[in-house]
């Protein structure tokens, strides 16, 4: 006979006034049914924030402007990796499945030494899809707009989330069917703008566009669409969270940028979709670019405006500048 389990609890109650859970064993939850796996994620969310928060306290806060010779390497053409960011990994990883007994990482740089660690995420096991440090550049150059990204799925399907930004003292949570909050705050839920000229669009930064972005660009200059830019997804994600931005606009895919905030936008109201008007997959296939907006009714016009053509000649009106905007 094995050994007796702890009884099962029940939860605090949700700050939405969601009725309250009940906490299974985590022995119960490999390969499990996602509602199992979220209810246990929501009485767990102060702890997998409080192990968010403090492996930031240890490891990334102190490397912030405090980076050595030789504690910065270029794992890809203009993109960056630091000690921080692997060490940070390494420790959530660490302590994550401690926590949770059965389960697996996707962390970004354990995908950049090995590829095939992405196949995590069509397994039975509860997957942490983890990045450490989203907005490493920010992060070497000393600017506080870097986060760490989490998010806890299963089966393709993200159940709960955390985006920590460490220097603004922001934490923004969701779990799956329960809402979203900011720090502590419920987020309302978003409403589809009547007239596509007061919809606010984010672009990634000039720098990394493609011609498609300066077409898009162009198109939603000529649509009398306001649009800026946005120099890291967490930080994008809570944009639109705090209304910031409505729309944001994406040309890649990979799983640790985009989960934790796909959740906490869509459990606010909004979606991920992808350039076909399919919802956002975590296990890949995705085909861009990514929108991420208040619903379907936006997307599509969004998306429209981007397939135009635009008229010959044409140019992006705007003086292209490589700006961050503040929450």
């Amino acid at each position: 006979m094995g050994a007796a389990r702890e009884p099962v609890r029940a939860g605090p109650a949700h700050p939405l006034g969601l009725h309250r859970v009940r906490i299974p064993h985590p022995g119960d939850l490999v390969s499990s049914r996602p509602q199992a796996l979220t209810e246990w994620a929501f009485g767990k969310a102060g702890e997998i924030g409080g192990i968010v928060r403090g492996v930031n306290d240890v490891v990334v806060v102190p490397s912030w402007r405090r980076l050595r010779e030789g504690e910065v390497s270029e794992k890809a053409p203009g993109e960056f990796v630091t000690i921080a960011d692997r060490r940070a990994e390494d420790m959530l990883s660490e302590r994550l499945t401690r926590l949770l007994p059965g389960s697996a990482t996707v962390g970004e740089e354990a995908v950049g030494r090995d590829p095939q660690v992405l196949d995590r995420l069509h397994s039975d096991a509860p997957v942490w899809i983890i990045d450490p440090i989203d907005g490493t550049e920010n992060f070497i150059a000393g600017s506080p707009r870097f986060t760490t990204l989490l998010a806890l799925a299963w089966r393709g399907t993200a159940v709960a989330s955390w985006i920590y930004v460490p220097m603004l003292q922001l934490l923004g949570t969701a779990q799956l069917g329960m809402g979203a909050t900011l720090n502590g705050v419920p987020v309302a839920p978003k409403i589809n703008p009547p007239d596509l000229t007061r919809v606010k669009v984010a672009l990634s930064r000039p720098r990394w566009w493609t011609p498609d972005t300066h077409r898009w660009a162009t198109n939603l200059d000529n649509a009398g669409i306001e649009w800026s830019s946005f120099d890291t997804a967490g930080l994008g994600y809570l944009h639109l969270l705090t209304g910031r931005h409505d729309v944001m606009i994406m040309t890649w895919e990979h799983v640790w940028d985009h989960a934790a905030g796909m959740l906490l936008h869509t459990e606010a109201g909004g979606r991920v979709t992808a350039a076909d008007g399919r919802l956002f997959q975590l296990g890949g296939g995705n085909r861009l670019p990514l929108i991420a907006g208040p619903g379907p009714n936006t997307d599509r016009r969004i998306r429209r405006v981007l397939e135009q053509a635009p008229p010959v000649q044409a140019t992006c009106r705007r003086r292209l500048r490589d700006q961050a905007e503040f929450l």
